[in-house]
């Protein structure tokens, strides 16, 4: 299930394009129902956390996942942003316990097996590319939505390790200079791959815009467990 685009037939990406677009649609509108009721103060509040709460309830219910790595990155991508609605949630009548906790033993069952992929090549969470920023950001946000201090602690680990040390062995830039982290392999994107720079400021926005929200994430366990 979801977006696989490596070896796809036409038919198969025409299909992945068309289930993409429906889980974006759904969580956009999760997200702003959600926002709706713990701002508003009428009388249409609880209809749109009820409403929130149908759409929520119904991704939490989801059988499977795909291990395909470009599915491991929508899956990544995507699903903090349906975390940070059910934490906007917290207090609604519709947001029962019975559905916390589905969405809670969901949100686990992601953790171990796409936050952890054994074997998965290039998989978000040991990539060296601006994947591993959407890898990073999925790991503060399941961990800090589970309270799973563990988890937590790897994301600060990756979030070192990419920023700190050579997890690009000897990257050589177009400048002629010698790099060392994954930012840099980011402002030399040509196309898809390394070159004169021209697609380095979509990719960076795409990189350090996932890292934004990883720092959000890391927030409030920060102060809380210190």
């Amino acid at each position: 299930m979801l977006y696989e685009n490596y070896g796809a037939s036409p038919e198969e990406q025409a299909y992945n394009e068309a289930t993409e677009a429906i889980i974006n649609s759904d969580f956009m509108t999760l997200s702003d129902l959600a926002l709706r009721y713990r701002v508003d103060t009428g009388a249409n509040k609880n209809l749109y956390a009820a409403k929130a709460v149908e759409i929520l309830s119904a991704w939490a219910g989801i059988s499977s996942w795909s291990t395909n790595p470009a599915s491991i990155l929508s899956w990544q991508d995507y699903w903090p942003s349906l975390l940070h609605a059910a934490l906007l949630l917290e207090g609604a009548p519709s947001y029962t316990s019975g559905i916390r906790d589905s969405l809670r033993a969901k949100t686990g069952s992601m953790a171990a097996d796409l936050l952890h992929p054994n074997g998965i090549p290039n998989a978000p969470t040991t990539a060296i590319n601006n994947w591993s920023s959407v890898g990073v950001n999925a790991k503060f946000a399941v961990s800090s939505f589970l309270a799973d201090r563990g988890m937590f602690e790897e994301a600060v680990y990756r979030w070192r390790q990419v920023f700190d040390t050579s997890v690009v062995s000897n990257f050589l830039g177009v400048d002629g200079e010698l790099h060392d982290n994954v930012q840099w392999t980011e402002v030399y994107r040509e196309g898809g791959g390394q070159g004169d720079g021209s697609y380095g400021l979509l990719y960076c926005n795409y990189d350090f815009s996932a890292y934004g929200v990883a720092l959000q994430e890391s927030a409030t366990p920060l102060v809380k467990w210190k």
